[in-house]
């Protein structure tokens, strides 16, 4: 009897040991995937495992794909890497197969694709096969909070993160457990901030958080989101939060524990490497609002919170083009963290934070084509002031591609030329007919786009047909215009003026909408040089809540539209 007590004991605590083996880590990066994607298993537990006999079984599509046979131990806390014998980034492979890189076609982080990890009787301990794109060009990995394996996939568990090198992700190293340490934090509001921890929190004290950077701000509410108890929500600053260039920190005394990031809501134009007023540090986390403007529905998205220059910016995710969907004219408000690639400035690593849609999207800003002719330098104003706006170049004739890959447009009569890309439209498989059109007639068109940089050159890059309509002589020349107001943003009151330079206008008004493109108020003007003093009240004489609207300006065949923000 006492021997049969034994061997129940011994083969309890056995299961409890394997129990602590799980899949920590999987990583497509963006480069030289084909090499360097791998899959890591950590010990969770106090001791070294055998691991004789056991497997991790990749899967791609829904099949199994490839199959490491493991060896060795595993040290307590230790994490080990199965992929390619032979990899172009410097990474340690603990469990190296050549085979591996000519397995691995189908497995990009996207449906059905994964890890299994086998014990040596062949038992399923851990299932992380996705049932969502969940990891193509990103790293995946298991939360701290998680201890131990689990045979049903869930999506709970992980968190995933761009990369574009194998290195950027952390093989061989995993965070499981330990005290509450802050991995990320963004405003989701202009007074509002967010707080995600590596693990859940039981409690928390709103008097225990405070914001440095411009000024110091406390919080006079903490709560702990009621889904996922990694995230604090912050709300009632002492003091409003400045969307500026200096860099916050949000601190947690009672855990000691802090994370650098942007509060407030910040301007686009933040992001432009040549915007006059500075630019932010690259992997800094910042949040941003705008009407979207562009999305090729592959991996980039176009987002512009104003018209003129310096104010579009292009989001490169895999996942960020369906989460917001192709509505122009939806307003997205989410935090990322600005990067510069082969010289063009964008956005990477966004966090969706809501979805507005708003009949109000921002018109194309005329340009001229000189303005991103093809021979300017990267980095190069008048051409880099436009990089992920939305423009409209009229009068262009369209010559026959230098190359199989790219058309040029003039308007000028030739003098200079400028690149006409397919970064909306791929292989322009829907505009290449309208511009084969034009090469053959001659005839000018007017082109609307988003530009960015590409291969040494400015480009615009039109979306779909109706961004090359047939260009028409009989266009209504547009006057000379400025338009402001002061302060921006305001308290009470802000002074809205606007100047014609080059004529007189008649019948001019000035209309005011909110984030839903309802028309609250308006103002009338009768002369070519003039101001209205907005209060902050709608037509009702009710005073608005604060946050962004829109001041338009309507003269004759001119309209023009300016944002303004209300904090009170």
């Amino acid at each position: 009897m006492k021997k049969k007590f034994f061997v129940l004991l011994f083969m309890v605590v056995g299961i409890a040991v394997f129990a602590d083996i799980f899949i920590s880590e999987m990583c497509d990066p963006y480069y030289d995937y084909r090499s360097d994607r791998f899959i890591e298993i950590y010990n969770s537990g106090s001791e070294a495992v055998d691991l004789t006999g056991w497997t991790v079984v990749a899967v791609g599509n829904g099949e199994d794909i490839f199959t490491w046979n493991l060896s060795g131990t595993i040290a307590a806390g230790d994490a080990l890497v199965c992929g390619d014998a032979t990899t172009v980034d410097d990474f340690t492979v603990d469990f190296p197969d050549e085979a591996w890189s000519d397995s691995d076609t189908s497995w990009n982080g996207k449906v059905g694709d994964g890890a299994k990890l086998f014990d040596n009787n062949g038992t399923l301990l851990d299932n992380a096969v996705v049932d969502a794109t969940a990891f193509e060009n990103k790293t995946y990995v298991r939360n701290p909070d998680i201890s131990s394996p689990n045979t049903a996939y869930n999506e709970n568990e992980w968190t995933a993160t761009s990369v574009d090198h194998s290195s950027d992700a952390t093989p061989g190293t995993h965070i499981c457990g330990g005290e509450p340490i802050i991995s990320l934090a963004y405003s989701t509001d202009f007074d509002l901030i967010d707080v995600i921890y590596n693990i859940a929190l039981e409690t928390i004290n709103a008097e225990n958080f405070v914001l440095t950077g411009s000024e110091t701000t406390t919080f006079g509410n903490a709560e702990i989101d009621e889904e996922d108890a990694r995230i604090v929500h912050l709300s009632s600053p002492s003091n409003p939060i400045n969307a500026d260039l200096t860099i916050d920190t949000i601190s947690d005394d009672a855990n000691r524990t802090s994370f650098d990031f942007y509060a407030g809501i910040m301007p686009i134009s933040y992001l432009n490497t040549l915007n006059p007023a500075g630019v932010l540090e690259d992997d800094k986390y910042a949040t941003f609002r705008g009407m979207l403007t562009a999305n090729d529905e592959f991996n980039n998205v176009w987002i512009s919170d104003n018209t003129g220059p310096y104010n579009g910016i292009l989001v490169y995710d895999y996942d960020f083009d369906d989460l917001v969907g192709t509505d122009l004219g939806t307003e997205v408000t989410f935090a990322a963290t600005r990067y510069v690639y082969n010289n063009l400035s964008e956005l990477k690593n966004p966090k969706l934070i809501s979805l507005a849609y708003v009949d109000c999207i921002h018109p194309p800003t005329v340009i001229s084509g000189s303005d991103i002719d093809m021979n300017l330098p990267a980095d190069t104003n008048p051409g880099e002031k436009w990089e992920g706006q939305l423009v409209e170049i009229f009068g262009v004739v369209v010559t026959a591609p230098a190359r199989d890959d790219l058309y040029f447009g003039s308007d000028d009569g030739g003098e200079t030329l400028f690149a006409i890309g397919d970064n909306v439209d791929y292989q322009y498989s829907e505009i290449a007919a309208v511009l084969d059109a034009a090469v053959e007639s001659g005839e000018p068109i007017h082109i609307v786009g988003v530009v960015d940089y590409y291969n040494e050159h400015y480009r615009i890059n039109p979306r779909f047909i109706d961004d090359l309509p047939v260009f028409e002589n009989t266009l209504v020349e547009q006057p000379s215009v400025t338009m402001d107001c002061y302060p921006n943003p305001f308290r009470n009151a802000t002074t809205i003026s606007f100047n014609f330079s080059s004529q007189k206008v008649q019948n001019a008004e000035i209309e005011i909408y909110n984030l839903k493109g309802q028309k609250i108020r308006k103002f009338s003007v009768d002369d070519s040089h003039s101001k209205v003093i907005w209060d902050g009240k709608d037509g009702f004489g009710k005073d608005v809540k604060s946050g962004i609207y829109f001041y338009k300006l309507k003269a004759d065949n001119f309209i023009s539209t300016k944002k303004i923000i209300m904090m009170k």
